[in-house]
């Protein structure tokens, strides 16, 4: 019993710490029939094995098994493994020795009693629990739009749970009847087994925040692209009736040219020239339909504000970055940097810097700005600030489960905007 208990709390506690590291690859049915191939497996390794480091090691090869069905790079799987291992191991030593102490029992006594060694793995896994959930927790305030506060709060179940199983624990120890030793036992087991039911319902809740939130931004972009390919479409016709007017348009340039009037050949050109110079920066094609579609949306809002966007772009690795998630960073970053400038005086210029290199991918923005902000602790400036604010805090989450790095600067005049995300092959 305590083998199978340990063993599912060991793949729950797992897909607890992979789930916030990277989205799981498969579907919840073959995660049922992965979970109990796991847990046969840790059964297995604690029954053949009987060497502490060597079940230990085992286990983290378990555990880094199971993070390839997580979307992760080979860093974060051998990492998340590590880390959980490590705390496996952490937690069970802290149980034991405070067990030992307490009791009064020798260390190596404690697996030879059913009872002790039973209550110690079930208090050594929820320990573990609490600190997987606190490290998961500490940063669903930012995916999801929780506050510190309710983040700190969901931490008072499981560490009042904890305290009242190490007192049934204790309790359990001094008796003598058999049933009531093994109730104890069960209302323990209960008792942690609530706290599971209890968060899983949350993070499901919050999941489906999380993703009424892409679907959200998922919309926008798709509203984005069909005004991108609405201009993709008046861009073709415009050239095939370009094309169309080429030998007529060259034809005349060649009589004008025959009868002297360079002048209004010259003049003729020149407008042509212009022409194809404002339709060549209204439509940017990088050959990547996000990236596209975000650009060319935000250029024709930032034009129509009077805000000249000058783009340079440089590719020279494909982009492996989630196209969704690239979406929302981008798009918020530049609603952003719009709305910056449009409240800025003087001249209004937005640069946007965008290359790859290697398995780097560098996202850089810089716009005028009214006055100097802080941007440690930034605040919209919107009516709707719950919403908005969603905004920036996205844009941290996508940068960091994307291992990458964001950096704010401010001036009293300009605004930087710099994301360095990781572009690995394993990206996607």
């Amino acid at each position: 019993m305590p083998l199978l208990f340990a063993s599912v709390f060991d793949v729950f506690i797992g897909d607890m710490l992979f789930k916030w590291m990277g989205r799981r690859k498969v579907n919840d049915f073959k995660f049922l029939a992965l979970s109990l191939l796991i847990c046969a497996l840790q059964i297995l390794n604690i029954v053949i094995l009987k060497h502490q480091a060597i079940t230990t090691f085992v286990s983290m090869l378990i555990m880094f098994f199971l993070t390839q069905f997580y979307s992760m790079s080979f860093s974060l799987r051998l990492s998340g493994s590590i880390t959980i291992s490590l705390i496996m191991l952490l937690s069970e030593l802290t149980v034991m020795v405070l067990t030992s102490l307490g009791l009064g029992v020798d260390i190596r006594e404690i697996p030879s009693n059913y009872l002790i060694h039973a209550i110690c793995v079930l208090l050594a896994k929820f320990t573990a629990f609490i600190l997987v959930n606190f490290l998961v927790s500490r940063q669903n305030h930012i995916r999801r739009g929780m506050s510190r506060k309710l983040t700190l709060s969901m931490l008072v179940l499981p560490g009042s749970s904890l305290l009242v199983i190490s007192l049934l624990y204790m309790y359990c120890y001094r008796i003598s009847e058999e049933y009531l030793q093994v109730a104890t036992f069960a209302a323990s087991v209960l008792l942690a087994v609530a706290n599971i039911l209890a968060f899983h319902i949350i993070n499901t809740q919050g999941d489906y925040i999380s993703t009424k939130e892409q679907l959200k931004f998922a919309k926008a972009n798709i509203e984005s692209q069909k005004e991108y390919y609405k201009e993709l479409y008046e861009y073709q016709r415009e050239i095939s009736q370009f094309r169309h007017d080429m030998k007529n348009f060259f034809t005349a340039i060649l009589s004008k040219l025959r009868a002297g009037e360079s002048e209004e050949v010259e003049k003729r050109i020149a407008e042509k020239l212009n022409f194809m110079d404002e339709f060549s920066r209204s439509i940017v094609n990088t050959g990547n339909p996000v990236l596209d579609s975000i650009l060319t949306s935000k250029l024709k809002q930032s034009e129509a504000c009077g805000i000249k966007t000058n783009i340079s772009i440089k590719l020279s690795s494909p982009i492996r970055i989630d196209e969704l998630e690239l979406g929302v960073l981008l798009g918020n970053a530049l609603d952003n940097a719009i709305e910056a400038a449009v409240k800025a005086e003087g001249e209004k210029n937005i640069n946007v810097s965008i290359l790859t290199a290697d398995e780097t991918m560098l996202i850089k923005i810089t716009n005028p700005v009214a006055k100097k902000v802080d941007v440690k602790n930034l605040e919209t400036t919107k009516s709707d600030k719950k919403r908005h604010g969603y905004g920036l805090s996205g844009i941290r989450t996508i940068v960091q489960r994307n291992g990458g790095i964001l950096d704010l600067e401010c001036t009293d005049t300009l605004f930087t905007f710099t994301a360095t995300l990781s572009n690995a092959e394993n990206q996607i």
